[in-house]
């Protein structure tokens, strides 16, 4: 192959370099480079790139499954292949004169400085990217370990969990509310039991500890309706709050899914991401009202997005949630038509809140006991066995905030995606808050965000599709 560098046509190369980078063939992008034999001041420059791509390349990694445990190896093995330069490029940039004059330029080819610049960038991330603990590459190697390990652990040693979940779920007898559904084993999840109070099945995530429980499918109207009388009729979803965007109360078909028992955790978050945003995590100045199973807030769409994608987790879209809320009910909240007994069932704006802050929101006339937000399970749960549905956290849902009127929910998954030519601005989250009234908390009402937005009263509540394809074995 010829190797007259004079010959390389610097335009051409980087042609390939866009070309590749867009077909995500890092591989084939070392070899190209290798195969031209470029100088040794551009062969720096191509690894330099083929660092920044790995880096790239390493947050797309995600979820730790088998279906993404090639792409890992093949980043370790290209990551290796560099890395192994490591020492050289040390000693090259060491035997360089350091460069304190003109200002560099990104224009400049050739030249000590331009030398100093690459080989100085190249090894300050390759040191980066082998730093323990923090480094990208311990972290794709522990999750390539995760994603051939996940079947074994979810799958083949919980075995007969799951034959006993699955013949349970589709025994219309003994599981009246999933009508027969047959499922398939779902990775990353174990079969935990039948809730003897709900009468459906909840399944551990043990990578992070949170439980999920499996919601039937069917049908319900999403929204309220205005009251006709001054007698609201409850079975129709009329409602004495309702708000102008709650209507019309729209229909909805949906299957089933998986939803997490409680609000995400801090402790959780800080697990997963090595990071706590909560505004309110002061342990020891409220070591009874603060700990570390208290729900994460100050979270953004977009981190709960970015963060849930990771684990292989969504949000839940604006009808499953409020379907799980309600669980079979009409009235405004879970539990009844009357605000009066939320202080049983989630933590608003109270009595403790007025204490601290003299709000106008609080009701004094209700106690729930918590003046910041609850540990996550405080409060009674809903017939779905679903706790801190009314309260605690507003929760961030997956669609963009139009009324039911535009924008109709699709079949399955209720999503509702923003119209064609008329592009989304705000995010919905649902729920009601520790810092809410009462009113604000009841199952039809409606809040939108910016997706960048974080506030101390929004948290996150993780969803799940339900696999309809049994799991394949992971490639040795």
């Amino acid at each position: 192959m010829n190797s007259d560098v004079s010959k390389i046509n610097p335009g051409r190369a980087v042609e390939v370099v866009v070309l590749l980078l867009m077909a995500g063939l890092i591989i084939s992008l070392i070899l190209y480079f290798k195969a031209e034999a470029l100088n040794e001041g551009y062969r720096q420059l191509a690894d330099l790139w083929m660092v920044e791509m790995l880096e790239g390349e390493e947050t797309e990694l995600w979820p730790a499954l088998p279906r993404t445990a090639k792409r890992m190896k093949q980043w370790l093995a290209v990551e290796e292949q560099i890395a192994a330069c490591l020492p050289s490029y040390q000693a090259a940039l060491a035997g360089l004169p350091v460069q304190e004059s003109d200002e560099f330029s990104h224009h400049e080819s050739t030249g000590p400085r331009w030398k100093h610049r690459v080989f100085s960038e190249l090894v300050a991330r390759l040191k980066a990217m082998h730093a323990p603990d923090t480094g990208t590459r311990d972290s794709v190697r522990k999750r390539l370990l995760e994603a051939r390990t996940v079947y074994s652990r979810t799958i083949l040693e919980p075995a007969a969990g799951w034959t006993e979940a699955i013949e349970s779920i589709a025994d219309a007898n003994r599981c009246p509310a999933y009508e027969g559904l047959r499922i398939v084993p779902q990775i990353g999840f174990i079969p935990v039991s039948r809730n003897a109070e709900s009468g459906l099945w909840e399944f551990e995530h043990p990578y992070t500890g949170m439980v999920f429980v499996l919601i039937p499918g069917g049908r319900f109207l999403m929204g309220s309706c205005a009251p006709e009388s001054r007698n609201p009729d409850f079975s129709k979803q009329e409602d004495p709050n309702h708000a102008p965007d709650e209507g019309p109360a729209t229909e909805v078909a949906l299957a089933p899914f998986l939803l997490s028992r409680y609000e995400m955790t801090q402790a959780q978050w800080l697990h997963f991401t090595g990071d706590n945003p909560s505004n309110y995590k002061d342990y020891r100045a409220y070591p009874d009202e603060l700990k570390p199973t208290n729900p994460v807030e100050n979270v953004s769409y977009e981190d709960c997005s970015a963060v849930l994608q990771k684990l292989d987790f969504v949000l839940p879209t604006e009808a499953q949630w409020e379907y799980a809320c309600r669980a079979g009910t009409t009235c405004p909240y879970s539990f009844g038509a009357k605000e009066s007994g939320i202080g049983r069932s989630g933590n608003i704006a109270d009595i403790s809140y007025w204490l601290e802050t003299r709000s106008d929101r609080s009701n004094r006339l209700i106690n729930d006991n918590h003046f910041f937000h609850a540990p996550v399970g405080s409060f009674q749960p809903n017939r779905f066995g679903l706790h801190d549905m009314h309260g605690n956290m507003m929760e961030w849902c997956r669609d963009w905030y139009f009324s039911y009127d535009e924008v109709k929910p699709r079949p399955g998954d209720g999503l509702r995606e923003a119209p064609a030519g008329k592009p989304g601005r705000l995010r919905v989250f649902r729920g009601g808050s520790w810092m809410s009234p009462a009113r604000d908390a009841r199952s039809a009402v409606r809040f939108r965000q910016r997706p960048a937005f974080r506030h101390g009263s929004i948290g996150v509540r993780p969803a799940r599709a339900l696999d309809p394809e049994p799991p394949r074995m992971p490639e040795k």
